[in-house]
């Protein structure tokens, strides 16, 4: 397996699974606060997806990531108002964390690899 199937594989995986937790955790959250939340998660996973259409090292891959990790932030910032309203996020906040790393590295290498 080439080095870019597996970070973009990483990158994908830890939307997935963060997907998975926001799923599972918002259903203790406010009714907004976890529709907001699950609605950024499936935006990430779809904005991944969508990038992994284009060429590795390509502007509309990187694009396509910006726009990812923008929505990553957003889920970010919604599991910090859950928390604000008293609900259980750790796990959530891990993460979500894991996938803005993921996605930035995935973003690093779609600035510098080489497509050939």
């Amino acid at each position: 397996m080439q080095v870019e199937e597996l970070e973009r594989s990483a990158a994908l995986a830890a939307a997935q699974r963060a997907h998975e937790e926001i799923i599972r955790a918002s259903i203790q959250w406010p009714v907004d606060i976890a529709k907001e939340a699950r609605r950024r998660a499936e935006d990430v996973i779809s904005t991944i997806s969508s990038a992994l259409e284009h060429d590795a090292t390509s502007v509309a891959r990187r694009r396509s990531l910006r726009g990812a990790l923008v929505y990553a932030l957003e889920l970010a910032t919604i599991c910090d108002v859950a928390q604000a309203h008293g609900v259980l996020v750790l796990d959530s906040l891990r993460c979500t964390s894991r996938m803005l790393s993921m996605l930035s590295l995935t973003y690093h290498a779609a600035a510098i690899g080489d497509d050939t």
